[in-house]
């Protein structure tokens, strides 16, 4: 069972997740399974750890997955499912993340476009939102790049699962 500072910080990614828009069940379930041992747990494990229904994990769990946060695994001899955070996850954050500013600046690129010569004064929001959404993207698959990099080294320093 987690410690009252591991329950601190499962709260605070529950609450770091609702503020990005998601749920908070989502994110107390990342925050425990970035702290626990052994590092995958079982739905049973997750319902008594986080004192949240079954149904609620359940439904969490699909989710995450989807998103390429967390991974369902199997143990040898064991034919429970267990939950961890997913190798890549991080990266693959940021992927989705360029890949939506990416439309963003492509969707400003596009209404540009569609106003052609038009007064400067009705471009002015559209150039900026592409000029704002070009910038992060830049950043983002630079910052990309660099994580990649240190997830491999990582990688090399801990070796395989």
């Amino acid at each position: 069972m987690p410690r009252p500072a591991e329950l601190e910080f499962v709260e605070r990614f529950g609450r770091m997740f609702e503020e990005v828009g998601g749920s908070r069940t989502s994110g107390r379930i990342v925050g425990w399974l970035l702290l626990c041992d052994p590092p995958e747990q079982s739905q049973p494990e997750l319902v008594a750890a986080l004192a949240v229904s079954k149904a609620s994990i359940s439904t969490e769990l699909r989710a995450l997955a989807a998103r390429g946060l967390v991974e369902r695994t199997t143990r040898p001899g064991d034919r429970r499912s267990y939950y961890r955070i997913q190798d890549d996850a991080w990266s693959q954050l940021i992927e989705r993340r360029t890949r939506m500013i990416r439309e963003f600046r492509q969707a400003a690129s596009d209404g540009l476009k569609l106003l052609g010569r038009a007064a400067a004064r009705r471009r002015a929001r559209l150039e900026l939102l592409a000029r704002v959404y070009g910038h992060m993207e830049r950043a983002l698959l630079a910052a990309l790049a660099e994580i990649k990099s240190d997830v491999a080294e990582f990688d090399r320093g801990r070796g395989s699962r």
